[in-house]
């Protein structure tokens, strides 16, 4: 497969006609030296030579899957190590503090919820569960827009903006004396935790140098992993001794300590300076993502066969099939379909929803497995899910390294075995008679399966794309995890 030098050798010069910029994706995406060989005519030998160039990030131009082949991502061509500065370990820090808000809140409440129950025993738990069902909802329909605004208006602003908004919410949420404040008060919550993470993510790749990136995104994502693992643990405590508001008030200090720090110490990032994309998408891209969600989380209630199941599923889908066609003949479309011409950013995606999907539901289902058929408290059963965090931490910065130095792919087959492993313990050795032994080795399985699996996945969703858009494919990365959220 020809390098992207080697093309570019091959088909010198400037001029971009007759295959137009438009015509391009790789134009379209910012790649400066795309090649654009020939014209309509040719049309065939464009197609072919278009996906054999590879975005510039890519080792020596190759593909991914050659990787192995080529100078080792963490190192220079000259074969040294790429050191990381000291002030990218800072940022990663204080961005994380503000970044992990969001799922370290749902997880949290996950716990909290039959305290929750107890406190509004008169509104039925059909009702009550909205309370988890409307951030999730919420925060996954605006996750593409908030990264598109991160891109556009400034990525410190929007996570400074998403900040201090969470925590506010946050405090509202706590002091609630009604339902309908308090699902007020989450969707508000959902709105401001979807600026969060699209703009750490861009902030923290910033500052790590480019054959480092794996390293990096291995740390976030390890913050992101360990906030959620650690989560039903820290509730249960939290909610045993000081009542269901505690579940929301934990992120305020530490909302607004990151909020500071990220002030202080984190410079802004270049603004993309396209004109701001099609409008008319948004609500498009609303009305999609709820509907499915809403359909695939509230299946287990209504049932699968139920008409408002599948009213909602197939209303949310035919709006995300006209976004999609709309999306593929506008110029400026805020979902840029020609990001999922790239392999690795179509793959994690793909790996997203179904790591996803099961990773998610291990926080909604084991703890009340653990309640309701081994009959433990809520802060047993949420110290049982500690060896996921545990397992996790120990391995995090380990998949990094060796992601930079050997590629994603061997890392998430790695990750995905371990995993497997954790769940055929699982299905095996537990039973309804409590064996906290075969529980412990089964989750430190599965926690070393995560910190191997979801690192690679945030690493292939960034690999070759332009730090510019960095906001704007995170935040589809982020929707697609909601998803698997919603179906775990």
């Amino acid at each position: 497969m020809a390098s992207a030098a080697a093309l570019a050798a091959m088909y010198p010069g400037p001029a971009r006609s007759p295959c137009s910029v438009l015509d391009d994706p790789l134009a379209r995406l910012g790649f400066p030296d795309a090649p654009d060989p020939v014209g309509r005519s040719t049309g065939r030998r464009c197609r072919s030579l278009r996906r054999s160039w590879h975005p510039p990030d890519f080792a020596q131009g190759l593909a991914p899957h050659r990787l192995r082949r080529a100078t080792p991502l963490g190192m220079s061509a000259g074969g040294a190590i790429d050191q990381i500065p000291r002030r990218a370990w800072i940022v990663l820090t204080v961005v994380s503090l503000c970044s992990v808000q969001s799922p370290l809140s749902q997880s949290i409440l996950n716990v909290a919820f039959p305290r929750l129950r107890d406190a509004f025993s008169d509104t039925p738990a059909a009702t009550l569960s909205w309370v988890i069902s409307a951030y999730a909802i919420t925060a996954a329909a605006t996750l593409v827009i908030a990264g598109v605004m991160a891109d556009r208006y400034g990525r410190k602003r929007i996570l400074l903006i998403g900040g201090i908004g969470f925590g506010v919410t946050s405090i509202a949420c706590g002091l609630s004396g009604s339902v309908g404040f308090l699902l007020a008060m989450r969707v508000l919550q959902a709105l401001f935790g979807a600026l969060l993470t699209p703009a750490g993510a861009s902030l923290v790749l910033r500052e790590f140098p480019t054959t480092r990136r794996a390293t990096a995104i291995a740390a976030w994502a390890a913050s992101g992993s360990v906030a959620t693992a650690i989560g039903p643990t820290l509730g249960a405590v939290l909610v045993d001794k000081g009542g269901w508001r505690w579940a929301f008030w934990i992120n305020t200090p530490f909302t607004f300590v990151g909020v500071v720090l990220v002030y202080l110490l984190v410079t802004e990032m270049p603004r993309e300076d396209r004109p701001f994309p099609d409008l008319w998408s948004v609500p498009l891209i609303m009305a999609s993502v709820s509907g499915i969600i809403l359909g695939v989380s509230q299946s287990g209630r209504w049932g699968w066969s139920d008409a408002r199941t599948i009213g909602s599923i197939l209303i949310g889908s035919l709006f995300g099939a006209y976004l999609i066609r709309r999306s593929a003949r506008h110029p400026r479309p805020m979902l840029d379909l020609e990001l999922f011409r790239f392999g690795p950013f179509r793959l994690a995606n793909i790996a997203s929803i179904v790591f996803g999907s099961t990773f998610f539901a291990v926080f909604f289902g084991f703890p009340r497995f653990t309640q309701e058929v081994w009959g433990y408290g809520v802060r047993d059963a949420g110290l049982l899910l500690l060896p996921i965090p545990i397992a996790g931490m120990m391995f995090n910065g380990l998949a990094g390294k060796f992601a930079d130095t050997h590629g994603h792919r061997p890392v998430m087959m790695a990750g995905g075995f371990l995993q497997f492993l954790g769940g055929v313990v699982m299905l095996i050795g537990v039973t309804a008679e409590p064996n906290v032994l075969l529980w412990v080795i089964a989750l430190s399985l599965v926690g070393l399966g995560t910190s191997l699996i979801w690192p690679a996945i945030f690493g292939n969703t960034v690999l070759g794309v332009p730090p510019e858009r960095y906001g704007e494919v995170t935040s589809i990365n982020q929707t697609a995890q909601r998803m698997a959220n919603a179906a775990g």
